[in-house]
This record gives C-alpha cells, sequence and structure tokens, in this order.
C-alpha cells in the first residue's frame, strides 16, 4: 500500500513538474502565435494618464492603429501576477476596443513599458507583454 501510494506521488509530481515547464514556455518564452487574432480595433483614448499622474507626462504616448496591432498581435501572454507584481508599472497608456477572429470583443490597453490587457465582454481577462516594443513611444524594460 505505501508502494503504490508513493508511486501515485511521484506520477502527480511528475504530472505536476511537465504542466509547470510547459506553461512557463509559453509565459516566459517565445511568443505565442496569433494568441489575439485581431479582426478589428479602435483607438479611445490615447496619451492617458493613470490616476494620480500629471496627464501633461502622458501626451507623447500616442499609438496609431498598426502600433497597437502590433503590440496586442506580438505581446505574449503572461499571468495575471507577472502583470501586476513582476513587471514595471507604466504611468502612460492608450485604450480602446477590439473584436478578435472567434467573435469574442472587448476593452484592450496598451501601457508605455509594452505591456498590456485585453478586458472581454464576458469578463475574462488577459495579460500579455510586447518585448519587441522599445522603440519610442515605448519604454524599453530593463
Amino acid at each position: 500500500m505505501v508502494t503504490g501510494y508513493r508511486l501515485l506521488l511521484v506520477a502527480a509530481a511528475l504530472l505536476f513538474s511537465g504542466c509547470a515547464l510547459s506553461h512557463t514556455h509559453v509565459a516566459g518564452g517565445s511568443p505565442s502565435a496569433n494568441w489575439l487574432d485581431v479582426v478589428s480595433l479602435q483607438i479611445a483614448e490615447n496619451g492617458a494618464a493613470s490616476p494620480d499622474v500629471n496627464s501633461g507626462e502622458c501626451r507623447t504616448f500616442v499609438l496609431d492603429e498598426p502600433v497597437v496591432r502590433r503590440a496586442l498581435e506580438d505581446g505574449e501572454p503572461i499571468g495575471r501576477d507577472a502583470y501586476l507584481h513582476q513587471l514595471p508599472w507604466s504611468p502612460c497608456l492608450a485604450r480602446g476596443r477590439l473584436e478578435l477572429q472567434d467573435g469574442r470583443q472587448g476593452i484592450w490597453t496598451v501601457r508605455q513599458y509594452g505591456t498590456g490587457s485585453v478586458l472581454f465582454d464576458d469578463g475574462a481577462e488577459r495579460f500579455f507583454w510586447c518585448r519587441t516594443c522599445t522603440s519610442p513611444p515605448f519604454v524599453a524594460v530593463e
């Protein structure tokens, strides 16, 4: 009985390790192709500032549709914890609406350090980091 229990624990540990490695590869490795297949997007806010930030500091953070589309499509998915606690907070942002190929719609936000999120109309939220978004008006994360 003890041997069977140990075998079960070892199998569970191996399974968990495999899942954790797989998740780490997606979250920290190369971008996942077409994780957001954007059909259309609109820009509602540009050069906006987070609350408690002088709005004048963000006037130069202005994105056009191709730059937003690239940030959304080239960004790699990251977890909520990484977005909120591991990557630097960006005071400046752009925001708007999008529709994906699968029909989902929501509000996108792209921040000046290349991080962002999509809040879907059904309440689901996805976070991303565009590592290649380092040229102005973006600010490279060091």
